[in-house]
């Protein structure tokens, strides 16, 4: 049945024979079973340069991507590749972290659930990362049901609310919770992690920490008392109340200075001995006319911060949080050092060094806050509100964001 073959094609045949025979004596050649799973390949690369390629159907940031066996050909003909996964830090990677606060607008009246979504896409759009400094609960009210709605209080639920839209954790939250000194004033840390409990079972990753802070004026601690009534909240089981959630936990300081050597470095090491992550205020020098120079000083700060909280902590991490006004007078510089431009430069070269240095920063702020009672912290946002426009204008560029 050969004579009429070719030997050159005989000797293909035959040896294409005896290899399929042989195919499975070789692990890397062996055909696998048809499951009938398309299995999607991720290559991307993290903010410290490395690059990883993911073949199990999770993306970094721990969510399972939804098999996508025949996607259907574009206007081209053409069949997209698959959407790749947002890029999020690893940890121990760099953090570029906004302030966030639904208070925007120049009139009268709270915010309301859609105006506070809306917020949370315009973020999006530009950052992935986000904190909050409290609940809202007024004198710590809290009955422990999720039905007492104030703006604060909506916003870990309404960003798992944008990921589930999104079908990613492509906002990250860590939410604030306001420590009172007088009464029941733990209420606000319960009312956070019954949310973060909730919007975290809506999609998975939304918050991924707890901060701590106290009720005054800077809404962070500031002296030995501060110290010593947060520490015995820490000592009340929250902290493994928090990790049973998946959640870490923190500090907002307003004294980190004294980790270094000060009168209550004793008292922080033993309260951050709790705590997975802290929170220290650093601005740059009083005067700086050049954001170059204010940043420089920053991160200065930053690593003798962190060298002296790691000797007490070692797994401690610890975020910088900063920022620079557009205009008016701030607490460290007058009006004239305070323009839309040198804001920018400041925002811009802060990410650049954060993610060069591996730092991990939180900035002042998302909005500006045009209502706040005092005028020093009213013009630190990365965009604020249009008039007579729906949408937000991002200052540095003067774009107008509608979503």
């Amino acid at each position: 049945m050969f004579s009429n073959i070719p030997n050159t094609m005989f000797v293909s045949l035959l040896l294409g024979i005896l290899l399929l025979d042989f195919v499975p004596f070789f692990g890397n050649c062996q055909k696998p079973a048809d499951s009938g799973i398309t299995i999607q390949v991720y290559q991307f690369q993290y903010a410290n340069g490395s690059t990883v390629t993911n073949t199990n159907n999770v993306n970094p940031s721990g969510q399972p991507q939804p098999t996508q066996t025949n996607s259907p050909p574009n206007q081209n003909g053409n069949i997209p590749p698959p959407q790749a996964p947002p890029i999020v830090p690893k940890p121990g990677d760099y953090m570029f972290e906004v302030s966030f606060s639904p208070f925007t607008s120049y009139k009268d009246g709270q915010p309301t659930p859609q105006d506070i979504k809306y917020m949370l896409k315009v973020i999006q759009s530009k950052f992935h990362f986000i904190f909050t400094n409290t609940m809202g609960v007024p004198d710590a009210q809290y009955s422990g049901q999720l039905d007492n709605e104030f703006p604060e209080s909506l916003i870990s639920r309404l960003a798992a609310q944008v990921n589930q839209e999104s079908k990613s954790a492509s906002i990250k939250v860590c939410q604030g919770a306001r420590i009172f000194k007088t009464g029941q004033g733990q209420k606000d840390l319960d009312y956070a992690l019954d949310a973060s409990r909730v919007a975290n079972a809506m999609l998975q990753g939304t918050v991924w920490g707890i901060s701590l802070n106290v009720d005054n004026q800077w809404g962070s601690i500031q002296d030995a008392d501060d110290i010593s009534h947060v520490h015995s909240i820490l000592q009340q089981g929250y902290v493994k109340k928090a990790h049973e959630l998946g959640l870490k936990v923190g500090v907002k300081l307003d004294i980190c200075s004294e980790i270094v050597d000060g009168l209550n470095k004793d008292k922080i090491g033993e309260m951050v001995k709790s705590c997975d992550f802290v929170s220290c205020f650093v601005f740059p020098p009083r005067a700086t006319e050049s954001p170059m120079d204010g940043i420089a000083s920053i991160a200065r700060i930053y690593q003798k911060y962190k060298q002296a909280f790691l000797k007490v902590n070692p797994n401690l991490e610890v975020i910088i949080e900063t920022g620079w006004a557009s205009s008016g007078e701030s607490d460290f510089n007058p009006e004239h050092f305070n323009t839309v431009e040198k804001q920018r430069e400041f925002w811009e070269r802060m990410e650049s060094t954060a993610k060069e240095n591996g730092m991990k920063v939180r900035m002042l702020e998302a909005f500006d806050e045009p209502t706040s009672k005092k005028e020093l912290y009213r013009h630190f946002g990365f965009w604020k509100k249009a008039t007579n426009t729906n949408g937000y204008i991002e200052k540095g560029t003067g774009k107008i964001v509608r979503m």
